[in-house]
């Protein structure tokens, strides 16, 4: 092979390992992209889905949940090239050549959904959430009264009273009053979890003791018909809806057109239900939910898991 040739083939070879090397970098981008966008999507759908079944209950429908059951992830990095040259044949003609390389990658994720049914179902949705939980949901950061207007049905206090967490009660005033006492002395430091005589586990603020044995607590389900009550309703709708008090944990929006501010929206019947990015306080009862619905989750099949060849 003359010096022509082995520089051509030197060429060609040095834009090989180029192109290998730009594939890797292409790949390992693709990776970090990739990764945050698939948690965004997971994390979006997930959340529509909630919304989706709130809105479905205000309008006494049957809700539906899908889990995502994996992802996998595969990438694929081809690099092809191809070369040519020509040994002019008469006198004067010089020797000529020509090359050339094509990249492609490529991405194929899929996303497994399983429907969340049987004893994942009851388990999940429709069982009364656990003192401890309360406790787990307490000693993350949640505030008292958001966890008790949410999770709390009624209570018995020791004198034997019952406080109903229902606007229409007449004890309804006093069990605010009790929850919102103590997230004063929650944001000062001074509310614990003490053990009563009894063994009981009890909300203490020094001045007043609530044990949490004597809660009668909700299920998932409950939580969301509760809040449903908070959707509004387009005029033509009104026929289809069971109206009820409404609370101030949620306020979810209903428009002909999707609104630029929303946090979350889904379309149903030909509205889009949202709610407001600005709306600290439906935001925070809303990733509450989220948060609560994965301590109640059973594993359906395998737990998700992500896959990422790359070759």
């Amino acid at each position: 092979m003359n010096s022509r040739c082995l520089s051509i083939a030197r060429r060609f070879a040095i834009a090989g390992l180029l192109c290998t090397v730009t594939g890797c970098a292409v790949a390992n981008n693709a990776l970090r992209a990739d990764f945050a966008d698939y948690n965004h999507i997971i994390q979006y759908t997930q959340t529509q889905q909630m919304l989706l079944n709130i809105v479905r209950m205000h309008f006494c429908e049957t809700p539906m949940f899908l889990q995502a059951g994996g992802l996998t992830a595969s990438y694929e990095s081809v690099v092809s090239g191809n070369a040519g040259g020509s040994n002019g044949q008469q006198p004067g003609m010089t020797f000529t050549y020509a090359f050339g390389l094509n990249y492609q990658f490529a991405t194929r994720p899929v996303i497994t959904y399983t429907p969340v049914d049987g004893s994942a179902y009851v388990q999940q949705y429709m069982t009364e959430v656990s003192p401890d939980t309360i406790l787990l949901l307490y000693r993350s950061g949640w505030e008292i009264n958001k966890l008790s207007s949410l999770l709390i049905e009624k209570l018995t206090l020791e004198s034997g009273e019952v406080l109903v967490n229902h606007s229409d009660s007449p004890s309804y005033s006093k069990f605010r009053a009790l929850f919102n006492g103590f997230r004063e002395a929650q944001k000062k430091g001074r509310l614990s979890v003490t053990r009563g005589a009894t063994g009981s586990l009890e909300f203490n603020d020094g001045d007043t003791l609530c044990s949490i044995a004597s809660y009668q607590l909700r299920s998932i389900m409950m939580i969301m018909f509760d809040l449903s009550k908070n959707t509004d309703t387009p005029p033509d709708q009104r026929a289809f809806v069971e109206f009820g008090d409404k609370n101030d944990e949620m306020k979810i929006r209903a428009t002909k057109s999707p609104l630029p501010d929303s946090m979350v929206s889904v379309e149903f019947a030909g509205y889009h239900y949202s709610i407001a990015s600005q709306d600290i306080n439906s935001k925070n009862t809303l990733s509450l939910l989220m948060q609560l619905s994965r301590i109640q989750s059973s594993p359906v099949g395998a737990p998700p898991v992500l896959t990422i060849p790359v070759r």
